[in-house]
This record gives structure tokens, C-alpha cells and sequence, in this order.
């Protein structure tokens, strides 16, 4: 398990790695049991680290695309997929939450998602 550069995540009781070379997030337990192992489907590597909340991971790469991955669970479930920014592709910045809403910062603009 190698991280490249995202820092690990841990989250409910597991343990996420993101390889943003590899483009692949790897779930396990403290005991190191690997519960599931996940391919994104990205046009860019990863170097922002992901974050989690409410029973979901998210991860940005370089080209600005968000990735949305159920937490936990026996296997990879890839939940939504969308692109922040176009034109970009050098884009670290990880997701941070507050108050039930979600930033998404490009170099052009920030994001604030949440619901009513």
C-alpha cells in the first residue's frame, strides 16, 4: 500500500489510501485486512488528499474531476463523478467541509455545496 503523495485517510474505522499515480483507493481495516481495492476512472493523477464525510469519500485530481466513493462497505462503490474546472490541470486542493456543506476550490473559483 503506498500512498504517492495524498495523505492516508481514516474514516469510520478503516483506513483509505490513495494512489494518485495509480489513480486507484485501497480500503482496509487496522488489522491490515484489505476489504476493497478501487480504480478511478481519471484522466489525471491525484496529489490533494481525500476527505470524508457523511458516508462518503471525495477526492479531486489535477484536471479538477470529483470523484464520490461510498465509504466502508465489502467492495468499491464509485457514487458520482464530476468535472470543477475546466482548462486546468494542475489543480491540489482537497475538499474540506463545514457546516453539512463541501468547498471545491479551482485556481478560477470556490465551491460551496450543501443542501437546503
Amino acid at each position: 500500500l503506498s500512498s504517492d503523495v495524498p495523505t492516508p485517510l481514516h474514516y469510520q474505522g478503516r483506513f483509505y489510501v490513495l494512489n494518485g499515480a495509480r489513480k486507484k483507493l485501497v480500503c482496509f481495516d487496522a488489522s491490515g485486512k484489505i476489504h476493497w481495492t478501487g480504480s478511478l476512472p481519471a484522466k489525471g493523477i491525484f496529489q490533494a488528499s481525500p476527505t470524508a464525510a457523511d458516508g462518503r469519500i471525495y477526492m479531486m485530481n489535477f484536471p479538477g474531476e470529483v470523484f464520490v466513493v461510498q465509504a466502508g462497505g465489502s467492495e468499491f462503490k464509485l457514487l458520482h463523478t464530476t468535472a470543477m474546472a475546466e482548462g486546468e490541470n494542475n489543480l491540489r486542493a482537497s475538499i474540506p467541509f463545514s457546516h453539512n456543506n463541501l468547498f471545491i476550490r479551482t485556481s478560477r473559483n470556490l465551491y460551496c455545496i450543501g443542501s437546503k
